[in-house]
């Protein structure tokens, strides 16, 4: 019997403290809603911050991975520039001993410099047996026959421009003033007095050779018609021919008429 009387005496508390709390009335609905919202939220915390370390981790080991793969391409690059460095230190030592090598066979490099500097000359002669001239003319003058010799410095021949043709017409020093630059003249030659040719003023004579006095080399002599009366002077008067044919000669006479003022001016 008094066993029996103990065993109920101990499990009464058991009891109580195993009883839900909601049906007594000690605490409210809201309240054990609340404190399982909490416990859900902190169970949900815990296992984010589980998965942000597993997700550290793994990018720790990714980086360290990415480091050690790194150092060993740093590692490669280096020892293959030791290679390369290695190998152009040989190269340059084998062209040392090639170099060397070809020069100690009867001074090779001095010969073959020799001969290039030869043929460079040869051709260089060669070319200049050819003259090549810088306009189309006419060659006269010819002083040289067939397997002659020319000799530096010495003409050979005068070749005469075809393509530009200039009259060289003497005006009165009274008559200068009406002869501006650029004027239109007319131009008859007495070789073909019916040919009609055009030309323009491109410039006046500056200077002459005075017949007394002191003499001035390089200017134009003027020869006067008379000795005995004191004539104006003559300056030469430089034309362009426009309209030129196979007509004009070097040394040719020419008649030509200036429309340069109200006045015309002929010689």
């Amino acid at each position: 019997m008094p066993v029996s009387r103990a065993r109920p005496r101990s499990s009464t508390p058991r009891r109580r403290t195993s009883c839900p709390l909601l049906p007594q009335k000690f605490v409210t609905e809201d309240r054990v809603d609340e404190a399982r919202t909490r416990r859900i939220s902190a169970a949900m915390t815990a296992e984010q911050a589980r998965t942000s370390v597993l997700a550290a981790d793994a990018a720790l080991e990714e980086a360290r991975a990415r480091k050690q793969a790194a150092l060993a391409t740093l590692a490669a690059t280096r020892a293959q520039h030791l290679a390369t460095e290695a190998a152009l230190q040989q190269s340059r030592s084998e062209r040392g001993r090639a170099e060397d090598a070809v020069g100690q066979v009867a001074d090779m490099n001095a010969r073959v410099a020799a001969s290039e500097a030869a043929v460079h000359a040869a051709e260089l002669d060669l070319e200049y047996t050819r003259v090549r001239a810088p306009f189309s003319g006419r060659v006269v003058n010819l002083n040289i026959s067939t397997g002659a010799f020319a000799r530096s410095g010495a003409e050979v021949f005068t070749l005469v421009d075809t393509g530009t043709w200039y009259v060289m017409a003497n005006f009165r020093e009274t008559q200068l003033r009406h002869i501006p630059a650029g004027a239109p003249v007319d131009l008859y030659l007495q070789s073909h007095p019916g040919r009609h040719f055009r030309g323009t003023v491109v410039g006046l004579g500056w200077a002459v050779l005075p017949e007394n006095g002191t003499s001035v080399n390089g200017l134009p002599r003027v020869e006067r018609s008379l000795d005995w009366i004191r004539l104006a002077a003559r300056f030469p008067v430089r034309i362009k021919v426009e309209n030129p044919d196979e007509s004009f000669r070097i040394g040719a006479s020419a008649v030509a008429t200036v429309h340069g003022s109200p006045k015309s001016e002929s010689r």
